[in-house]
């Protein structure tokens, strides 16, 4: 049975046309091409179109009166125009001018004009403004000086406090509307970190204004100084054992330490090891002697940074202790006489 060989000789049909085309009159074709590209694309750049495009607006104000709420700073303008010049004016920076110099205090209606647009290419139209008249609320301008206060973040390091807080300056001078400026008697400064500080330091910092529309009348910043200083605390400490010298008794076996030095090696402190050295000269006389607790020894087992405030009382008194004398030696026994033999008779 002989095989179908339809499907062979379309595609052999096909390739030869295409084949045709490409290499029959290549350059005529390739123009005829352009052309009609070029045309169709000046049909489309004349083809008049609506589109919506976004104009900035630029407002001026009377200086003595100042704003409580925010005007748009854009608009929505429905422009139209060829296809062409659309696309020109959506490349180009439209500008609305607002003139509001002769606006008086108090609630003023906001007209937007689409005359007023600014830079728009020749032959397109604006159609509409999308942006209706807005309302905004104009005040006096008024300044005032207020204090300065510093604000600030986390605590000293441990067993560390913050002594003094000192700003340069102490006051700064604000602006804007009457009825916000009214109601400022202190500013505050931005955080100042405490976190882990054991030292005084000094930083430059601004200020933090309660409202957008409140304003500074100079930009110098704040010279804030953090004084850090150690705590010093006290602890008494009852029934301190004396050690007395080496044979001397104490007639006061305990004795009350007041001691100084940071809170928390105060509290950690083990009073199982405190205990108090007093000491004599080697040759002094043994007979009862007063010391003042001025010349003991306080042995507390803590850093140097732990000082002895007191000792209580002020005055011990030691007496030696009576030493046993020595035993008396034996008497050494005499010796004993020889043995004289007796003499034998005759």
């Amino acid at each position: 049975m002989t095989k179908s060989t339809v499907p062979g000789e379309v595609w052999f049909w096909l390739r030869s046309r295409v084949r045709g085309f490409a290499t029959t009159h290549p350059w005529f074709k390739l123009f005829s091409l352009t052309l009609a590209l070029g045309m169709w694309l000046w049909v489309q750049g004349d083809q008049v179109i609506e589109a919506r495009i976004e104009v900035d607006v630029q407002y001026r104000w009377p200086e003595h009166l100042v704003l409580t709420s925010e005007p748009p700073e854009r608009i929505e303008a429905v422009i139209r125009g060829t296809r062409s010049e659309v696309q020109r004016a959506r490349h180009r920076n439209l500008l609305m001018r607002v003139n509001m110099l002769e606006a008086n205090p108090g609630v003023q209606t906001l007209t937007f004009v689409k005359r007023d647009i600014e830079g728009l290419p020749q032959g397109v139209v604006v159609e509409t403004l999308r942006q209706r008249d807005y309302e905004v609320i104009l005040e006096p301008r008024k300044d005032r000086r207020v204090r300065i206060v510093a604000d600030t973040i986390g605590e000293p390091g441990r067993d560390h406090r913050v002594s003094r807080i000192t700003l340069e300056p102490e006051q700064i001078w604000i602006e804007g509307p009457a009825s916000m400026v009214a109601e400022v008697e202190t500013v505050k400064t931005v955080g100042v970190p405490l976190a882990n500080q054991r030292e005084t330091f000094s930083a430059d910092v601004d200020v933090v204004l309660a409202s957008k529309y409140l304003t500074r009348k100079d930009d110098e910043l704040i010279r804030v100084t953090v004084e850090v200083e150690q705590v010093i605390g006290t602890k008494t400490y009852n029934d301190v054992p004396v050690r007395p010298p080496p044979g001397w008794r104490a007639m006061e076996e305990w004795v009350r330490v007041t001691l100084s030095g940071p809170t928390s090696i105060l509290t950690e402190l083990d009073v199982s090891g405190l205990q108090v050295l007093a000491a004599l000269p080697v040759d002094a006389l043994r007979v009862p002697t007063l010391l003042s607790a001025d010349t003991f020894e306080v042995i507390h087992g803590g850093p140097a940074s732990v000082r002895v405030v007191e000792v209580s009382p002020a005055q011990v008194a030691f007496e030696p202790i009576e030493r046993e004398p020595p035993p008396e030696p034996e008497p050494e026994p005499e010796p004993e006489a020889p043995e004289v033999p007796d003499e034998e008779a005759p």
